[in-house]
């Protein structure tokens, strides 16, 4: 068993240790129950249940009365996060560089924001909504007294202009998920939520995954990831998903039936940690140097698209993105952090389609106290990360 095999079972055992503890502590003291949420629209057991699909059209109220809660002059942009593009890339930062309050931007136009979920384990469902983890700490529960994990669908919340001036947030409820629409609360067992897989059409399904270990919408364990150099990328039109295990690719149905892809010669199975689907297939990420984009097309044939055109300049000697994602034209997206804390962001198209570019630094914005900035621009922080669609 390998260092990293070990640190991710002690870590995963400490965590729910801890975890499971402290919900039973509270629960029986508060009755902790996720039902007196009012978005919550499971069955209200641990293995959840799934809502309504009336809440993907649903947007938020606001007290200036607009579906977007912005007064002001359209120079202070705005992004509704009610209806995002699955095709492009967006990113999940905060709102200033002297507060922790999260916030979804985009890149290419870094002023137009919307107030977020604290939860970077997210992705954008078919329908544009942000789906994200909720989890059991302070300011992300369901409820104050309930410690469980759930997905949820991202509700935008109030952001607009006072009277003097100055941009003004706050929470719906005593919490900022409080209006966010509860989609599958998860099984006792599955206490840390690490990612969530969209279905690529259907807006009401979903896959979620607790370390290694791989959930359907109803609270069933269906597969059990080999964690060494493994990882869920991306799901199918069927549902099932496709999955780097070790030296091999595989595609699990919900039923937990294992299907291997034949690998060409040659191919790394150096899996990264993001698929994205497209028309003709799923959109692979390998390569001993983790720029080759493969195809895995709709009949499960692997094809290589090509390889990744360089970095800039400046971000040559960087083995290391803190984030990447695929957009819907198949370009690589990575965000780096560094120690200076110049967030910046990078768009890279296939060699002989174009050169890499800068598309963001966060040493551009205003600075300062984001309240009384002219333009909102979103920030990056230590775990901020590109989100975008299946």
């Amino acid at each position: 068993m390998t260092f990293l095999e070990i640190l991710t079972m002690t870590v995963k055992f400490l965590h729910s240790t801890f975890l499971l503890t402290t919900m039973a502590l509270l629960m029986s003291a508060c009755g902790g129950a996720p039902q007196d949420n009012p978005n919550y629209n499971g069955s209200g057991n641990s293995n959840g249940g799934t809502s309504s699909s009336s809440s993907s059209s649903s947007s938020s109220t606001s007290s200036s009365g607009g579906d977007i809660p912005l007064t002001g002059t359209p120079d202070n942009g705005y992004l509704n996060c009610n209806a995002l593009d699955p095709g492009r890339v967006y990113f999940h930062g905060t709102i200033g560089t002297d507060t922790n309050q999260k916030a979804i931007g985009d890149p290419l136009n870094p002023s137009s924001v919307c107030v977020s979920s604290p939860s970077r384990h997210g992705k954008i469902s078919a329908s544009g909504r942000y789906l994200h983890q909720i989890g059991a700490f302070e300011g992300e529960r369901i409820t104050p007294n309930y410690l469980g994990e759930a997905v949820a669908e991202f509700t935008q919340d109030d952001l607009f202009l006072d009277s003097n001036g100055n941009w003004d947030y706050s929470y719906p409820n005593t919490y900022p998920t409080q209006n966010d629409n509860v989609l599958y609360i998860a099984d006792d067992s599955a206490l840390a939520i690490t990612k969530i897989i969209p279905h690529p059409s259907n807006a009401n399904d979903l896959v979620y995954l607790y370390f290694s270990d791989m959930y359907s919408p109803d609270g069933q364990l269906f597969h059990a990831i080999d964690n060494s150099n493994s990882t869920a990328l991306a799901m199918l039109e069927d549902g099932s998903v496709v999955v780097g295990e070790r030296s091999a690719l595989n595609i699990v149905d919900r039923s937990g039936i294992v299907t291997p892809v034949t690998l060409p010669d040659g191919m790394s199975t150096n899996w990264q940690v993001i698929g994205k689907h497209h028309p003709g297939g799923i959109w692979i990420l390998t390569g001993a140097f983790q720029n080759e984009r493969w195809t895995l097309s709709t009949d499960l044939q692997l094809t290589l698209d090509g390889e990744y055109a360089a970095r800039p300049t400046e971000l040559a000697d960087v083995i290391f993105a803190t984030s990447r994602a695929f957009d819907g034209a198949g370009n690589l997206w990575e965000y780096f952090y560094n120690s200076g804390n110049d967030g910046m962001i990078i768009r890279r198209p296939l060699e002989g389609e174009g050169e890499s570019e800068v598309v963001y630094r966060s040493s551009n914005g205003p600075g300062g106290d984001w309240t009384t900035n002219p333009s909102l621009y979103i920030y990056p922080y230590l775990d901020a990360s590109l989100i975008t669609g299946p």
